[in-house]
């Protein structure tokens, strides 16, 4: 019998010596996860309710940065994310949005992106 949700995570690993570097809870089922171009220490990752990027810290640990309000991602189902250059990344949902964010240039932290969406 299963109670409740099952768990999710984000595991990061090194392929060279086939090691888990970091390991992370996910909010809710991953469908699609993308590295930064220019910067592997930063991942971004999506499902149903979610939208986010993670940036691997010196201490290995995968820290969470939302890309948008938590209100506004609870709300979305979102299909697909891609990076089209170091700053800018586009998401889509279910219902045919769009959204267009650029992330502030700042060492790749993977935080400070500013969006702006419209229907399809």
């Amino acid at each position: 019998v299963q109670v409740g949700a099952p768990t999710f995570e984000l595991v990061y690993c090194k392929w060279e010596s086939e090691r888990v570097l970091a390991r992370v809870r996910a909010p809710s089922l991953v469908t699609r996860i993308a590295f930064q171009p220019g910067d592997a220490s930063v991942i971004s990752a999506s499902g149903p309710t979610f939208l986010r990027t993670y940036k691997l810290g010196q201490n290995q640990q995968l820290r969470s940065s939302p890309v948008i309000s938590m209100k506004r991602e609870a709300a979305d189902h979102f299909t697909d994310h891609v990076w089209l250059d170091k700053t800018t990344m586009v998401a889509v949902t279910e219902s045919g949005t769009g959204l267009i964010f650029r992330a502030e240039e700042s060492g790749g932290s993977g935080g400070g992106a500013s969006g702006s969406g419209g229907g399809a």
